[in-house]
């Protein structure tokens, strides 16, 4: 399970270096290439683009994070009103990042439609 970690946080992360780090150690436990294949795709992309699509992913999330949240909170409790915020502050730093990498103006505009 560790190298399956290792793997997903590689992806997360977009460094060539903890994907090829990973893949190596993946090809020598033994894991299928099912498992690692997306990682060797991801590395093909290069870094930029690996930064990109995680981004968008992100963003996608947060996205549809915010949009899940109940239109109103009746009674505004602590605790919902910390999950609203935070959901609202992954919502922002979401499309600040991809501002930065220059995402599509599309996926940009979603997130910011709903703030």
């Amino acid at each position: 399970d560790g190298v399956r970690r290792l793997l997903a946080e590689a992806v997360r992360e977009c460094s060539s270096e903890r994907l090829e780090e990973a893949i190596r150690q993946a090809k020598e436990v033994g894991l299928p290439e099912s498992e690692w294949k997306e990682a060797v795709n991801l590395l093909a992309k290069g870094e930029l683009a690996l930064r990109k699509e995680n981004c968008r992913k992100r963003l996608l999330a947060a996205c549809d994070e915010y949009k899940a949240l109940p239109e109103t909170f009746a009674p505004q409790t602590t605790a919902a009103e910390a999950t609203r915020s935070d959901a609202i502050g992954r919502l922002k730093l979401a499309i600040s990042e991809a501002k930065k990498l220059d995402l599509s103006q599309e996926h940009i505009e979603r997130g910011e439609s709903l703030l």
